[in-house]
């Protein structure tokens, strides 16, 4: 079985550079093979040659195009490319720690959910005085009684079967937000756990 980790970027090389750096360290759950589906969003930048320089810690890291703008959009071509029975979201901009990827799919490969939704915190250099609670929401810095983020998020294969992905009108680059809200809104209308 495998596990694909799904990013989508723009013109943010640093950032997937530290991103995909803390990626290489973190350990593959035992049972599953992985890859990680770099979907780039139109980047002017030399995106390609990150990636073709990237540690990977032994996994494949594939870079998918998606020309048209739109974190969304970016989103769903990199999950048609993900050939993984499990699908992790990470944001290009979000440092897992090594057991993130174990941890996040354990629920799934045992079977006791559909999707899950791991925490995300901003870094403490970050952080400003001046932030209220609504502040790191925007952040998109998670709290236990806030609807979850995709950045850092993982489905079963099954569940884009019956959810249509994530709605290319949402999103960075696009005029609306919340296209993880929505996403994780019709997981549960679906009835899924």
């Amino acid at each position: 079985m495998i596990v694909s980790v799904v990013i989508a970027t723009r013109d943010r090389r640093e950032s997937l550079a530290a991103t995909l750096s803390a990626l290489s360290a973190v350990r593959t759950p035992s049972g599953l093979r992985a890859e990680i589906v770099v979907a780039d969003n139109g980047s002017t930048t030399d995106t390609a040659e990150l990636l073709a320089g990237t540690p990977s810690g032994g996994r494949g890291v594939r870079r998918v195009i998606e020309p048209r703008r739109g974190k969304s959009r970016a989103l769903n071509t990199g999950v048609a490319a993900a050939r993984g029975d499990f699908i992790a979201f990470l944001d290009d901009d979000v440092r897992p720690d090594a057991g993130w990827l174990e941890e996040i799919a354990r629920p799934l490969t045992e079977g006791r959910a559909d999707a899950v939704n791991g925490s995300v915190r901003i870094a403490p250099e970050r952080v400003r005085p001046w932030m209220t609670a609504t502040h790191r929401a925007w952040l998109a810095e998670t709290r236990p009684d806030r609807e979850g983020v995709g950045a850092n998020l993982a489905v079963r294969r099954e569940v884009l079967g019956v959810v249509p992905g994530f709605d290319p009108e949402l999103g960075p680059g696009t005029l609306g937000l919340w296209e993880d809200t929505l996403f994780l809104a019709q997981v549960r209308s679906a009835g899924l756990r």
